[in-house]
């Protein structure tokens, strides 16, 4: 009886062990668990940014959280907010986990940051490894587009608001090449628009 538990313990701990090392991203110290109801659009499928006046089309079984989205605006430095795109499923998960830390699984993230008028948009991305860099267009704006290398691979675009704002970072991690996440994120950058 006592071999068979620790058996049945040593097997738990193993497939904990794999669990958390391939399918979930590490939480960073400034983030947390989102405590609180997910805004979700009236408008089934398209979420509008009250605070930022962008809106974009998202997939159903999807959920938008911004949470962090209120933070009040002097409380803010250079990186202004970021809201975040789940499935359904993933958001569910992580909601039932709330307090016991560990990390997220692959979600799409809209990160807004004060903008810099001289950094050029290249200088946006971070210390990740990259590749594939080219010019592309977002809502009418020049954009950055690449992929990024970390615990996940990442598609990723960097563009400015047209009056110079902000610059926003649209990034959806993935673990396969075919995920739903990557169609989910190709939607989100493809029908974002500003609404000026």
């Amino acid at each position: 009886m006592d071999k068979n538990q620790d058996s049945l313990k040593f097997i738990f701990l193993l497939g904990l062990l794999f669990f958390s090392s391939v399918s979930c991203n590490q939480l960073s110290p400034s983030q947390s668990l989102p405590t609180k109801a997910p805004s979700i659009s009236t408008e089934a499928n398209r979420y509008l940014s009250p605070n930022y006046n962008f809106q974009f089309r998202y997939p159903q079984g999807y959920i938008i959280d911004t949470t962090e989205e209120n933070i009040p605006a002097n409380q803010r430095d250079v990186f202004l907010n970021i809201i975040e795109i789940w499935a359904k499923s993933d958001y569910e998960t992580i909601q039932n986990q709330v307090g016991s830390g560990g990390e997220y699984p692959p979600n799409i993230t809209i990160s807004l940051y004060q903008n810099v008028p001289e950094k050029d948009l290249s200088a946006w991305k971070g210390d990740l490894p990259t590749r594939e860099e080219r010019l592309t267009n977002v809502a009418g704006q020049e954009a950055l587009a690449y992929k990024g290398t970390g615990l996940y691979e990442s598609d990723n675009v960097i563009f400015r608001h047209p009056q110079d704002k902000y610059v926003i970072q649209i990034s959806g991690t993935y673990l396969e090449q075919e995920s739903p996440l990557r169609q989910a994120f190709r939607q989100i950058v493809s029908s974002f628009e500003f609404k000026l």
